[in-house]
C-alpha cells in the first residue's frame, strides 16, 4: 500500500504520493493514448529503469536513479526520475519522485545520449519551464499505473 515517506518533487513544489515502488521496471514504448480528466494524453514513453547510482566514500550505494520519459499530446516531454535512497550502511530510507520538463530527450536515442545532452542549457532552443499540474498528474499516474504496475 502507500508509502507515506515518498514525495513527488516538481520544481520547488512537493506533493505526497500514494504509490509504492515496484522493483521490476518494464522497458519499452506504448502508442495508445492514456488521458487524465484534463485530456492531456501520453503518446509515447520510454523507461530506462535503474540507469545509475550514487555511492558514498566507502563505496556503498546511497541512491539509485530510475528514469522514464513521456511525450504528451501537448508536445511536451516529461522526465519522471525516481530516486531510491539508502543510509551509509545500504539500508533503504525512502524514495522520491521528481518530474521535469525535458525537451532535449530523443526517443530514438540511448540513455547515454540523453545523459550527455542534459548538460546543454540552450534556453533559446528549449522550453525548460516547470511542468503544469496536469502534466505532473498524467506523467505520475501513467508511471505508477501503467509502467510500474
Amino acid at each position: 500500500m502507500p508509502d507515506k515517506n515518498q514525495n513527488i518533487l516538481i520544481g520547488q513544489k512537493t506533493h505526497s504520493s500514494t504509490n509504492e515502488r515496484v522493483d521490476q521496471a518494464i522497458k519499452g514504448y506504448i502508442h495508445q493514448p492514456y488521458a487524465t480528466a484534463h485530456m492531456i494524453t501520453v503518446e509515447q514513453w520510454k523507461n530506462f529503469g535503474h540507469a545509475n547510482s550514487g555511492v558514498n566514500d566507502a563505496g556503498t550505494i546511497t541512491q539509485k536513479f530510475y528514469y522514464c520519459f513521456f511525450k504528451l499530446s501537448n508536445d511536451r516531454i516529461m522526465q519522471v526520475m525516481e530516486v531510491e535512497n539508502f543510509d551509509d550502511n545500504g539500508n533503504p530510507i525512502g524514495n522520491s519522485l521528481h518530474v521535469y520538463s525535458e525537451p532535449r530527450f530523443d526517443f530514438n536515442g540511448t540513455f547515454e545520449d540523453y545523459w550527455e545532452s542534459q548538460w546543454t542549457y540552450d534556453t533559446d532552443k528549449y522550453d525548460f519551464s516547470d511542468p503544469t499540474d496536469d502534466e505532473v498528474e498524467i506523467s505520475t499516474e501513467y508511471y505508477w499505473n501503467q509502467i510500474m504496475k
